[in-house]
């Protein structure tokens, strides 16, 4: 049971503090949806760690954008993008399982790695392929990816942004007759004071 008195839920305004908004929506999609989430300090290293080499890929080939030659380079990685888009597509089909798509982009993330860092010359054309899937899968899919780097983004924002993660969680859970899931989801967000309602265009969900 999770209740203000018994002190053993973390608000996501609280966990802010602490992790950029990707990172919690990384934790948040890391096991299937049916699986229950545990939240504690070894758990979120690991999801730190994990999302902290994604973005890294990201940023540096944000950064070679900036100075690469234009076109083509001799060794294409059009290729390898082409299939790991297939894989995340696939595992994605697969009863929306998350934990097995950010697998896909972490194997990605370890062959770009290996080509960014290698003494070839990339072109800007593999570099903005390369950012646009991690735009299109990591950031538009996930969420874990900004497109951008930003600062300043309100708490509230934010909240919102996880909450309505989690209706979508719930609603997966629903269409897929997983109630008992479904029932999870709605407590576990009452507990910390959200109140869903579910209504014929959608759920809507405020604070009491």
């Amino acid at each position: 049971k999770m209740s203000k008195s018994l002190g053993n839920f973390v608000r996501i305004r609280d966990a802010l503090q602490d992790y950029r908004p990707e990172v919690l929506r990384m934790f948040a999609i890391n096991a299937q949806y049916r699986s229950p989430v545990d939240y504690s300090a070894d758990s979120m290293q690991g999801i730190q760690s994990g999302w902290e080499r994604l973005y890294g890929a990201v940023r540096l080939t944000r950064q070679m954008m900036n100075h690469a030659p234009e076109g083509d380079d001799a060794n294409s990685f059009q290729e390898r993008l082409d299939q790991a888009r297939a894989e995340f597509v696939d595992r994605m089909d697969d009863d929306f399982n998350t934990p097995q798509a950010i697998a896909a982009l972490q194997e990605l993330t370890r062959d770009v790695n290996t080509l960014l860092n290698s003494d070839a010359t990339v072109g800007l054309n593999t570099l903005q392929a390369i950012n646009e899937l991690y735009n299109e899968l990591g950031g538009g899919v996930l969420g874990v990816i900004p497109t951008v780097e930003t600062a300043g983004k309100l708490n509230e924002d934010r909240e919102n942004s996880l909450i309505q993660m989690l209706i979508a969680r719930r609603a997966q859970a629903r269409a897929n007759k997983d109630y008992a899931e479904s029932d999870r989801i709605r407590d576990e967000l009452a507990a910390i004071g959200i109140v869903l309602e579910d209504r014929a265009d959608g759920t809507i969900w405020k604070t009491v």
